[in-house]
């Protein structure tokens, strides 16, 4: 499967700070990331789904 690569630049104490928590979940940086990302996406959705737009 193919994979595109999407480059961020975050301040050092962040860099820091996600590596660290990273590595307590066991985790690299960018599976981190992506599971973060996917997470909040679903909640996201969730809440769109609670809450449909009114008319």
């Amino acid at each position: 499967m193919a994979r595109a690569r999407i480059r961020i630049s975050v301040d050092p104490d962040l860099a820091d700070r996600v590596r660290s928590h990273a590595d307590r979940a066991g985790m690299d940086v960018s599976s981190y990331f992506v599971n973060a990302v996917i997470r909040q996406m679903a909640e996201g959705e969730a809440e769109e789904d609670a809450d449909p737009p009114r008319a």
